[in-house]
């Protein structure tokens, strides 16, 4: 894949994910949909592990040299999802489904500083990820 694909892939997942993230924010269920992204991250990445077909597309996908079988520093991935789906989960039988609280708040000013703190947060994952993307190789 040449990296102005590989750039449009990242940036329009990213970009999906910013935007489901604000949409559930703004609603009240952005624990509901952290909850469920943890668990489909994890389920993705156990799969992963298992077989490697992920990490194989990815390498194919970005031309990154192709994993050498489990590891343990693969079950890192696994460990971060399952934090946040756990941690996401609590917070969603503490406060249901739909945190009104956080739904208030964010109908009453607080969706704007928290947005433009997501969305540059966001643009630094960006560019990150677009600088690793267009400049593929070794790091030290």
């Amino acid at each position: 894949m040449n990296p102005l694909r590989a750039v449009l892939l990242i940036l329009s997942d990213l970009a999906l994910l910013l935007g489901l993230l604000l949409w559930s924010a703004y609603r009240g269920m952005a624990y509901l949909f952290l909850s469920g992204l943890g668990l489909i991250l994890f389920i993705a990445g156990w799969a992963d592990y298992r077989g490697g077909h992920f990490s194989a597309l990815m390498a194919a996908l970005l031309g990154l040299p192709a994993g050498r079988g489990r590891r343990r520093k693969n079950l890192v991935p696994l460990f971060l999802s399952l934090g946040l789906a756990g941690y996401s989960l609590i917070q969603v039988l503490r406060f249901g489904p739909v945190d009104r609280a956080q739904r208030a708040a964010m109908a009453g000013g607080c969706f704007v500083p928290f947005a433009a703190k997501v969305v540059a947060a966001a643009l630094l994952v960006g560019a990150a990820a677009v600088y690793l993307a267009v400049f593929p190789g070794r790091r030290r």
